[in-house]
């Protein structure tokens, strides 16, 4: 074959993505996103996952002593056929300590997925937030629960069947919090950090 006949690879040409040359990113995003509705609306999404996870926090919830369980939220998202908070309240105790914590990470070992369990923390005292980050170590989370908190927050993955359902498990002591204004704070923090994996579990 002659030298003109061949496909060197460094001549071949860079793709170009339709949109992004003509700036029209938005209308490509806005097309993806009709797309990925249309999928999910053909997926059959098992419709017991939320009476699973009664079951499961109800056995789980005797490592939790005074504390009420109630699931906030079960539904479904744009990237994720279902998201989940489930929630350990206190109203008597003012802050949680690092033995509620232990009791919460012993019920995220059993209840989340993967070699990874915890995949992100967030813990609070009030407006404070102490600690918010992708978790490598637990102890890093304990050190902070130990500084104070009246609101520890973990997350993972739920596997039922062969779904994986992103989780927020959250362990709370004293007044109510705004859990929504709370995941937009973390949502935006994460992405101006490019932590995807964590908006994921957010959303």
């Amino acid at each position: 074959r002659k030298r003109d006949e061949r496909l060197d690879e460094a001549e071949m040409p860079t793709p170009r993505i339709k949109g992004h040359e003509d700036g029209d990113a938005h209308e490509d995003t806005a097309a993806m996103r009709r797309i990925m509705h249309t999928a999910f609306a053909k997926i059959q999404y098992p419709s017991d996952i939320r009476q699973e996870l009664e079951r499961v926090c109800r056995h789980l919830q005797r490592e939790f002593r005074g504390f009420k369980f109630k699931i906030h939220n079960v539904r479904k998202v744009d990237v994720q056929p279902y998201y989940a908070s489930l929630t350990f309240r206190n109203k008597a105790d003012p802050e949680v300590i690092e033995d509620d914590f232990d009791a919460q990470v012993r019920v995220a070992h059993a209840l989340f997925f993967g070699e990874r369990k915890v995949r992100a923390a967030k813990v609070s005292d009030g407006d404070s937030t102490k600690f918010d980050a992708e978790v490598d170590r637990l102890e890093e989370v304990r050190e902070a629960v130990s500084m104070g908190a009246n609101v520890v927050v973990l997350s993972g993955l739920f596997k039922f069947n062969r779904w994986l359902v992103p989780i927020d498990l959250t362990v709370m002591c004293g007044k109510e919090f705004s859990s929504d204004q709370q995941r937009l704070s973390r949502i935006r923090q994460h992405l101006d950090q490019g932590s995807y994996e964590s908006v994921v579990l957010l959303i």
